[in-house]
């Protein structure tokens, strides 16, 4: 049995992945600009936001993201940090 992914799971995987603070703020508010992208790493910080960096830049999957706001959706007022 081979644990490998194939090709058609790697390239999934490369459609779920958003690059870069403004990114995320795109695919979180809808828009991107200083405020947002700030609003991103705020999340990040204190509000467990799933995102990851590597080196200087920032990555999220879009699935944890939907993941994240579900469950915010669930206990709209998470404890602060």
């Amino acid at each position: 049995m081979n644990d490998r992914p194939d090709d058609a799971d790697l390239i999934e995987g490369e459609a779920d992945l958003i690059e870069g603070g403004d990114g995320i703020a795109l695919f979180l508010f809808g828009a991107a600009d200083e405020r947002l992208r700030r609003q991103v790493y705020h999340l990040r910080e204190n509000h467990a936001l799933p995102a990851f960096k590597v080196g200087d830049k920032l990555y999220a999957r879009k699935t944890k993201l939907l993941q994240w706001i579900e469950a915010r959706e669930n206990d709209p007022e998470p404890p602060h940090r």
